[in-house]
Order: structure tokens, then sequence, then C-alpha cells
């Protein structure tokens, strides 16, 4: 029974006590061998109950509870008494419809759970001489005890952040990956990038329809080592993406000189081609103002690749995947090697290997979410 009830059931027993106590009082009030003992425990508090409970959860105590999240919920325990002392065990769960929204997104909460034990030390009722009740001397568990009491919450929703900013170049690192929420471009609009766990981020991002990049956040991984002495280097993405817009998914990778920048398209609202509202930096473009490649389909590191290569203050060489794809796997090392072996560069030392979305437009604000992005080297 729950703790109100145990009172009330305390103060029935009580009662009852009392008008016992003052039967006997009228027939041994002159019995000079009545004398103070302790009385007989008439009730136990050992045993199992279980109960049910409903309300609503306050945002009072959980800043992700909205104001009219219903919670319903049940809970079974047992009491095990010993004497005058009684241990006892709880577990409590409750089902709640509660989304609170978020500038990436929103964050929902449908199961709460909590285990609670407890222990309890109860002084027991004394009877005077006279046959009156010593009801001062008893102390009930909720008046003077001796406890000791822990619980311990379910965890908080798996897509909440461990880390989140909207800050242009606020950064985070967390397993050896760091984050960068990089807003760089002219007139960039509010951008909010989140981290949920080593492998798991997000953006909200809200670019006006403008000409030119805004922001590019990424998740990045330093190799620093030289190419020819790297044996693999490959990288797994997994992600979701809106639909309108101008942006790009991509892989850039650096060399430690930041001479060298090579970028792998993985998806893009623009074309293969080097056409449409988002295109790669090239020295070469048509009349119609398409970025023209340098090489066509050429099948490298796991997938089929178009190149592009420019200049923006240093050497930027851009693989646009031709089949556009939200997962899969990149061979990186392979890749750089066949540059290399067309004399893009030397025995370059790699540095970073950053993964992100280049945004041009987002507007009235897009979500990007990176399911499972990760980097193997060896």
């Amino acid at each position: 029974m729950s703790l109100v009830k145990r009172k009330i059931f305390s103060v029935g027993v009580l009662a009852l006590m009392a008008c016992g106590a003052s039967a006997a009082d009228h027939a041994d009030h002159s019995d000079p061998s009545v004398s103070s003992y302790e009385a007989p425990r008439t009730f136990s508090w050992a045993g199992a109950y279980a109960g049910l409970h409903g309300g609503v959860a306050s945002p009072k105590f959980n800043p992700f509870n909205s104001d009219d999240a219903p919670a319903v919920g049940a809970q079974v325990g047992y009491n095990l008494q010993a004497g005058w002392g009684v241990l006892g065990a709880e577990l409590e769960g409750s089902y709640m419809n509660n989304e609170v929204p978020v500038p990436d997104g929103k964050v929902e909460t449908r199961f709460r759970g909590v285990h609670v034990t407890e222990s309890e030390l109860m002084v027991p009722n004394r009877v005077d001489g006279t046959g009156s009740p010593a009801l001062p001397g008893y102390m009930d568990a909720q008046h003077d005890k001796l406890e000791a009491r822990s619980s311990i919450a379910a965890p908080l929703p798996a897509n909440t952040p461990i880390w989140s900013s909207n800050s242009p170049y606020e950064d985070f690192s967390y397993g050896g990956y760091s984050w960068n929420n990089d807003v760089w471009g002219a007139g960039a609009g509010p951008q909010t990038i989140s981290v949920h766990a080593g492998k798991q981020w997000s953006v909200w991002s809200n670019q006006p329809n403008t000409d030119g990049i805004k922001s590019y956040p990424h998740q990045a991984l330093n190799i620093e080592k030289a190419l020819s002495s790297i044996n693999t280097l490959t990288s797994s993405f997994n992600q979701e993406v809106p639909v309108g817009g101008a942006w790009d998914t991509a892989y850039d990778i650096w060399d430690s000189s930041r001479q060298n920048e090579i970028m792998l398209w993985t998806n893009y609202t623009g074309n293969s081609d080097g056409s449409g509202n988002v295109k790669p930096i090239s020295y070469r473009y048509d009349r119609s103002g398409a970025a023209i490649p340098l090489y066509r389909n050429v099948n490298v590191g796991g997938a089929t690749w178009n190149v592009f290569t420019g200049s923006n203050g240093h050497n930027v060489i851009s693989l646009l995947c031709t089949s556009k794809s939200d997962s899969g796997t990149v061979d990186i090392k392979s890749i750089l090697e066949w540059l290399k072996s067309k004399g893009y560069f030397g025995d370059i030392h790699v540095g970073s290997v950053q993964y992100g979305v280049e945004i041009t437009s987002s507007p009235e604000g897009m979500n990007f979410n990176f399911n499972n992005w990760s980097v193997s080297s060896t």
C-alpha cells in the first residue's frame, strides 16, 4: 500500500489499541501488579503490493516535459520486516505522450522508470502503568525515522543532445572526434549543431535563398600521418537529408600544410556533371555556368565519381559521386593514391578527415541527421 495508506492504516490501528487499552484501564485500575510493558505488535509491514497511478508530467521538474504531458503507470514493491526494521524495494514505470520542440527537431519521451530502495527503523508503542496508551512513544516512520533511500531515473531519450550550440564557430570534442558549427559565409542565418553520441549528430539550419555557401557543420578526426605510412583509411556514413534547399553532404580532407583540399560529395541538390544549384570549384565552366569535370566516371574507392579541380587560395579537388547516396563506405586511402598517381600531389601528410554538409540555402529551417559516421585507419 502507499505511504499515505500506510499512515492511515497505522492511525486506525492505534485507535483500536486505544479502545482496548481503555477497557483494560476500567478492569485493572486498582491492580498494583500492572506495570509498564511493551505492547505486542498488532500488524506487520512485510508483504508485496502493487498499484496504479496517473497524472501530468510537469516542466517544473524536467525541462523535457511539456505542459500537457499525461502520464500513467504502475508500481510494484515488496517490504520485508525483521523485528522493528523494514527493508523495501519498489519498481515504478510511467508511460507518457510527450514531445518538446528544440531548434534541431524535437525531444520525445515515451517511458520513464525508477527504482527505489528504502530502510526504516520504527520505535514500538509502549503502554504505561495506568493502561493508557503512550502515543508520544510511537514514532511513525514518516515522522521520526532512520531512512536510507536512493533512486535512479531511466536514461534520457537517445536523441537528447549531449552537447548543442548555435554559436558560429563553437566546437566540441568527444570520443576522439570533434565537431564544429562552422557558420562562415556572408549573410548566414541561424544554425544549431547537436551531438547525440560519439558517432551521431544533427544540425538545424535556416539559411537564406541566396548565392554562396553559408556554413559547413561537420564532424572530424585527425589522422596526422604521411600518405605512404597509412595502410588503410576508410570511412562509413549514414544520414537523413531534407528535400529542397541547396546543399551537399561531403568529406573534406586536408593535408597538414592546408595546400590541398580533397572533397568527396556523397549527396547534393545539384547534378553530377557540375550543373545545378550547387557546383564544385573548377578551373573551367561552360556558358551556362556549369563546372566542367576533368575526369568522368572514375571508379575508385568503392564508388564512381566525376572529378573537378580548381583553386580557392589552395588546390581544391572535388569528386562528385555519380550515384547520390545517404549511406555507404568510402576507401579514402585508395582515392588519395589515385589522385597522387595523377600528379595532383606527392606524399602528402594527411591531416584532418571531416564530414558534414555545405549549406547554401535551407529556407525556413531544415534538419540534417548524421546517424552513424566513423573513420578507421591503420
